[in-house]
């Protein structure tokens, strides 16, 4: 993954996004190659605010990428552990609130036509922690439909694949890849839940053949109590109805779920709006929350003048960075034209410039393996052979004037004899 800043236009305007590249390991898999442009055009049919949107789709010099949007906040996986770590849990009307968005992004993915018309009958497949992220700005967004099952994809199942994650993975999905359908989903998301509720994995430590067989037996004990709400019930019935290993004994599809989490939010006041969700995440991670708004902040007022812009065409700025939650790296003019590991996004449309921030040398410039312009190496290193010269120099100098003082001194002894 990259970040990258996108300047739209004239209109003054700059947002950031995400670069998804096929891995070099599988550049060659032509198999691989279509699940990727699958997912390309699954996401590209997908706008919802509970979805991750992609902005484009394409190829350059033999590569394949994806211009995502960028969440700037964390994975709910990573807020788990950091609340586990301060031996604290999420609030419940906070929980709650992270469950209904994802299930109002999985209802519509799952009733989603495409452009012709088509029921596309999506099923996400590896709805977990890693893939709910949350913004700084109080947003809940779902993610990565990388392994996303849909009638209109080029690159179906063949055989009895599973793909997903072991441990949210509803029993029909281990039983059979066959006639999947989004209640796939709501079992995942009901183990996220449950996760949320006590503040543990129901199956950590297990292998994954003692994971399936707790799924496919049932055997996820429900949460004993639920803090902070004054109806558990309500909670804990839709844990249950969530969980149920028979499919048709589960909610019918994402939307009859969302619904039972809004009526179990009432007693609670209803769900927490925008501004509560970013105010809980900003308190719970202050150091990380902060130090993502400062790197935007520096990020978007770094002057571009002077890196390469395609001839021509003004307006689109992307830059690339290492890794969204990374240092930016510098990769200027020289390297970003002739690096065989730079950024595809070179043609995410007619009007881009590739650039780098922080740190950056005079255009031209081609950096070592740490960062430092190669003319200051060359530089350096031309110092310290001359100065080994010299000194080497000195040194025969040195004992050339030894040698003659001592033959004159042996001269001077045979004149006194």
């Amino acid at each position: 993954m990259d970040l990258a800043r996108q300047a739209i236009s004239e209109a003054n305007f700059v947002r950031f996004i995400v670069i998804k590249r096929i891995h070099d390991r599988h550049m060659g898999n032509e198999q691989f190659v279509r699940m990727f442009q699958d997912e390309a055009r699954i996401n590209a049919e997908l706008q919802h605010e509970n979805i991750a949107q992609v902005y484009a789709f394409g190829r350059t010099k033999g590569e394949y990428y994806l211009a995502m949007e960028y969440v700037p906040g964390v994975d709910l996986r990573e807020l788990q552990l950091h609340l586990q770590e301060a031996k604290k849990s999420i609030p419940i009307r906070i929980a709650l609130r992270i469950v209904h968005d994802v299930l109002a992004g999985l209802e519509y993915a799952h009733g989603r036509v495409d452009t012709y018309g088509r029921p596309m009958n999506i099923v996400h497949r590896d709805v977990n922690p890693r893939n709910i992220m949350l913004s700084i700005r109080g947003e809940v967004k779902l993610i990565d439909f990388g392994v996303a099952k849909a009638d209109t994809k080029n690159e179906q199942t063949q055989e009895h694949a599973l793909k997903g994650k072991y441990s949210y993975m509803a029993p029909e999905q281990i039983d059979s890849t066959d006639n999947l359908d989004g209640r796939v989903d709501v079992f995942a998301l009901g183990l996220v839940l449950h996760e949320l509720l006590t503040g543990s994995r129901p199956f950590a430590m297990m292998n994954e053949v003692q994971t399936f067989h707790r799924i496919l037996s049932g055997k996820i004990p429900a949460p004993k109590t639920i803090e902070g709400h004054p109806q558990p019930d309500l909670v804990l019935q839709i844990h249950q109805t969530a969980l149920q290993v028979d499919r048709d004994n589960r909610y019918s599809g994402a939307q009859e779920m969302r619904q039972a989490i809004l009526e179990a939010a009432k007693p609670l006041g209803g769900l927490p709006s925008s501004e509560e969700m970013s105010l809980f995440l900003r308190e719970a991670m202050p150091s990380q929350t902060e130090a993502i708004g400062q790197r935007l902040q520096k990020y978007g007022r770094m002057d571009l003048t002077g890196y390469y812009r395609r001839p021509g065409h003004r307006g689109e700025t992307l830059v690339r960075a290492t890794n969204v939650t990374e240092t930016f790296e510098i990769k200027p003019r020289a390297q970003t034209e002739s690096h065989p590991n730079h950024t595809a996004a070179a043609n995410i449309s007619q009007d881009v410039t590739i650039a780098d921030p922080e740190n950056s040398a005079p255009t031209g410039w081609v950096k070592g393996k740490n960062g430092i312009p190669k003319p200051l190496l060359i530089g350096a290193s031309l110092l310290l052979i001359m100065g080994y010269l010299l000194v080497l120099g000195a040194g025969f100098l040195l004992w050339d004037l030894l040698q003659a003082n001592e033959s004159a001194s042996q001269v001077d002894s045979t004149v006194d004899e």
